[in-house]
């Protein structure tokens, strides 16, 4: 609670307050761009130990948004981190009158990039993983909250202009990340230690080729959940794809 969101955080365990904990980081399909990490973990107030803005709790004035909150779990002996983010807001409540929670929401990086600008002026021409270093540093990601793999192919240069130039080009940081990782054929996500993750494009063959585990109704086979479905229909079907390179150049493919 008294680290500043830019420090190396000192965690202060609140386990025995939970008594709802819910997160998610995930992306629709594989083909979609992963979204924003978003926790809701509801904390015992009976205390009012975690209320913000009470002067009597030992925590204040540090119980407050933009704090730093992780979710670990342990299983045989091994810690394993599930969400790391920011907290956005603490709303308390009094459900039945005589109890007292505090309902936590907080979301990873991923929030932090989508809400910051970038001024794209004089940007080399680079490769993906540094122009994402290099927005990631215009924001102020620290380098221990960054896992950037090395791209192979390059993003393209804009021009320095100066300060006052009409043609300065704002941008929003996320997507312009989004975009640096699509030119390479990887995946910018932010990981569960809360680190922005950028995978190149051989990073499932080379790094992770071998699964895991496989899913199905067979001996030492992982069961399928109630709430898996499978889908086959058109909407990811195409026939026709253009792009337009940085120096004009129309590209088509179809079948």
């Amino acid at each position: 609670w008294t680290t500043d969101p830019d420090a190396t955080p000192v965690w202060a365990s609140v386990t025995t307050r939970v008594r709802e904990c819910h997160w998610r980081l995930y992306r629709s399909t594989e083909l979609d761009e992963f979204q924003t990490g978003e926790l809701t973990v509801v904390l015992d107030d009976r205390d009012r130990e975690v209320e913000p803005g009470y002067t009597g709790s030992s925590l204040s004035p540090n119980v407050r948004p933009r704090k730093r909150i992780r979710v670990q779990a342990r299983h045989a002996g091994v810690t394993y981190d599930r969400f790391l983010g920011f907290i956005r807001a603490l709303p308390i409540s009094w459900p039945g009158q005589l109890d007292a929670v505090v309902g936590i929401t907080a979301a990873d990086y991923g929030m932090t990039l989508n809400r910051a600008q970038v001024t794209l002026n004089g940007y080399p021409e680079e490769l993906a993983h540094l122009r994402i270093g290099r927005v990631l540093d215009a924001v102020g990601v620290p380098a221990a909250d960054r896992d950037l793999d090395t791209a192979t192919h390059t993003c393209a240069a804009v021009a320095a202009l100066d300060a006052t130039s009409s043609n300065q080009q704002t941008v929003g940081a996320l997507e312009h990340c989004r975009q640096a990782a699509l030119s390479d054929g990887g995946y910018l996500f932010v990981a569960r230690d809360g680190k922005v993750t950028f995978h190149n494009r051989a990073h499932r063959r080379d790094v992770e080729g071998t699964p895991v585990g496989t899913l199905g109704d067979g001996p030492g086979e992982i069961p399928y959940l109630p709430s898996l479905m499978g889908q086959m229909d058109d909407s990811r079907l195409w026939n026709r794809a253009v792009v337009l390179t940085a120096g004009g150049t129309r590209e088509e493919v179809s079948d």
